[in-house]
């Protein structure tokens, strides 16, 4: 392995074959071509996303991954979604946390929910944790977004995900933590082919089931309801 620091954007001593960036699209100037991939079907002119995949896409090696991780704010979440529209169209795969190909069901745009995860700050460097206080801005909880992309037959980033779905089995990817619902049962929201789906669970105690990121394997009812509030996809899940 090389690490090469350089500015986005600038070339590399040869072709990478992953190429990692963090705090990256947080800090760049978007104005209004942070717009949908989406365009007018007269109009070819490529999005700031498009551009900017294009760029990274000579820099790296046929089998290849990108990993992009921001800030887990709406804003960053909503860039991260614009850039894996243009990815997969490219034919790029959305590896991770994605557990599908389709269209992201939690974009962040209007009062959409947008893809997160939060975890503890335990182990964060003890330098970070002084100028936290100096500025004080204690954290005892960090959040972030991410977005794993891969390409080519042999990846070199190995992501284990859902295969070929058999029946009625389908795989989610849990993005909060768990919470209050009615009847003493618990629940906690997922990422699925389906769209957003609601896991409720039978009656357990905090902190108790899956936990942010883990990716389950589950079996689609027959007559699937919808949670009135968020409009997810009702899914009974047994402990």
């Amino acid at each position: 392995m090389r690490t090469e620091r350089k500015p986005a954007g600038l070339g590399r001593k040869g072709l990478a074959d992953v190429l990692v960036m963090a705090n990256i699209l947080n800090e760049m100037e978007w104005g209004g071509e942070a717009r949908p991939t989406k365009r007018d079907e007269d109009d070819d002119s490529a999005t700031a996303h498009e551009m900017l995949l294009e760029r990274w896409e000579k820099q790296v090696n046929e089998n290849a991954a990108i990993l992009l991780i921001e800030p887990g704010m709406r804003a960053s979440a909503r860039n991260l979604v614009r850039l894996r529209e243009a990815a997969v169209v490219r034919g790029w795969n959305a590896a991770a946390p994605c557990p599908h190909q389709v269209t992201c069901p939690m974009p962040g745009r209007r009062n959409r929910p947008w893809c997160h995860f939060n975890f503890d700050a335990n182990g964060a460097p003890v330098w970070l944790e002084k100028l936290s206080l100096r500025a004080r801005l204690p954290k005892d909880r960090a959040s972030l977004s991410f977005l794993l992309l891969t390409r080519g037959d042999e990846p070199p980033v190995k992501v284990s995900g859902p295969g070929r779905k058999e029946g009625v089995d389908g795989w989610v990817r849990v993005v909060s933590e768990s919470f209050d619902l009615p009847d003493w049962q618990r629940g906690r929201y997922a990422c699925s082919d389906q769209g957003l789906v609601l896991l409720q669970d039978a009656k357990m105690a905090h902190g108790e089931g899956p936990r942010p990121g883990d990716l389950l394997k589950v079996s689609w009812p027959d007559e699937p309801q919808r949670d009135h509030k968020s409009g997810a996809l009702i899914l009974p899940r047994s402990v």
